[in-house]
């Protein structure tokens, strides 16, 4: 259960930002602090949260420590390493439960980056209340101009280092259930984008005048540990693609649609519900009690399995190895595509289909054997279609918020507009922010 204040803000009165990471580098922890210390206008608009193993006494005393010298305030969770590097994303959902309740924005980030700005709180505080509803995100990284137009663009490049609302992230209920929290949150906006064609639901905002350093993450890694967690995070790109992944992704993506659509009609008091036997979110207005409106939240997971197959096979070098060979003028790379999957589809039919495989030789050729890499390209398609099953029926089950009211609703929100809120605003505040709010 979530409450939000009216909606008339227009500046905000306590905390700006938290900040939270996860380290195990005491020497990368003290040169954020310094970086903070130096590059910060006013130390009480922020927090600093940190995740430590218990593994490791040695960040827990040197935290202790910093925690009495420094002028903002430092906090920190200490608990069970579980399954380090991939099991972050479990540590950062912990941080955003303790994060302020005062705080604006949420701002999950690692210990390499480093705030090249002077005075960046103040930069980003002319963004709160951007607009009247308060679900959005600045973006910030390198990638901040990057579009999407397909889900397996958001794994590779996802705005890294976003700066969330508070309310965005207690709609979407945290940073996901799998390993790459930023691609978890870019799949999101890429469904709440494409919601609608029309008019394209879009809560990202570049932001130009703050600079970073720092994005590339482990950096001081080994070859051998990049190349070990390079393998890792590509297996979890393939649960990012999952069918249960793309479920959640368009479950928050209806939920902020609902949140917005009821600021929009000025309902005050309402829930936002999934029904899972019907596959939809539903906006409920307690005042007048009544459905407004119900939103389709359904994922084919036939579509899902052909779509994560034939992007990972597009992307291998043996399909761009056949296009540029196989010049006809009339058929397109897609078209291409299709007759190299018939291609080894039809292998195992051998003579028996004279005529097409007259047809496509040329092509069975060139996935029989690739000469670049001297491999299988039959086996390397079974594979991936054996991978992709697979990855489809993730063993980490997604948990959902629960406020049933009967067996059929399996998540609820629970809202109400006029109600006191942990986000206050007022005209006598320290931080500057937009005239009007923008009613979007």
């Amino acid at each position: 259960m979530a409450s939000v204040g009216s909606s008339s803000y227009l500046k905000v009165t306590l905390m700006l930002v938290s900040i939270f990471f996860a380290s195990n580098r005491s020497q990368n922890m003290l040169e954020f602090f310094d970086n903070i210390e130096e590059m910060t206008a006013d130390y009480s608009c922020l927090e600093i949260l940190i995740k430590i193993d218990i593994e490791d006494p040695e960040s827990k005393s040197f935290l202790d420590k910093e925690i009495s010298k420094r002028p903002f305030v430092i906090k920190y969770i200490n608990t069970p390493q579980l399954g380090g590097y991939y099991d972050l994303w479990k540590g950062y959902n912990e941080l955003w439960e303790n994060t302020s309740k005062d705080a604006y924005f949420i701002w999950p980030i690692n210990d390499e980056l480093r705030i090249q700005t002077k005075n960046w709180d103040q930069i980003i505080s002319r963004y709160a209340a951007l607009f009247s509803d308060h679900v959005y995100r600045l973006r910030v990284s390198q990638f901040k101009f990057r579009n999407y137009f397909y889900l397996w663009e958001c794994f590779p490049t996802p705005d890294n280092y976003a700066i969330f609302t508070r309310r965005w992230v207690e709609l979407v209920g945290g940073f996901g259930d799998c390993h790459g929290m930023d691609a978890y949150a870019q799949g999101v906006m890429f469904y709440l984008w494409k919601l609608d064609n029309l008019k394209q639901i879009s809560r990202d905002i570049p932001i130009l005048d703050l600079e970073l350093e720092g994005e590339d993450a482990n950096v001081g890694d080994s070859d051998e540990d990049q190349i070990l967690k390079s393998k890792g995070v590509k297996g979890a790109w393939l649960t990012l693609a999952s069918h249960e992944q793309r479920l959640n992704y368009m479950r928050q993506a209806r939920t902020i649609q609902a949140y917005i659509d009821a600021h929009k009609m000025g309902i005050d008091n309402f829930t936002i519900s999934y029904d899972k036997n019907r596959s939809a979110i539903i906006l409920y207005d307690k005042t007048n009690k009544k459905v407004v409106r119900e939103y389709y939240a359904k994922v084919s997971m036939l579509l899902s399995l052909l779509k994560s197959v034939l992007y990972r096979l597009r992307s291998t070098p043996s399909f761009h190895l056949i296009a540029k060979n196989y010049n006809n003028p009339s058929l397109n790379p897609y078209k291409k595509f299709i007759i190299i999957v018939l291609a080894i589809l039809l292998l195992p039919l051998g003579s028996n289909v004279v005529p097409i495989r007259n047809c496509i030789g040329r092509i069975i050729g060139f996935i029989l054997y690739d000469k670049y890499n001297n491999r299988n390209i039959l086996g390397i398609f079974v594979k991936y279609i054996t991978n992709t099953i697979k990855n489809m029926f993730p063993d980490a089950a997604y948990e959902e918020s629960t406020l049933k009211k009967n067996p059929d609703i399996v998540a609820c929100y629970e809202f109400n507009l006029e109600s006191n809120s942990n986000i206050q605003y007022s005209e006598n505040d320290i931080f500057p922010a937009p005239k009007e709010a923008i009613n979007m």
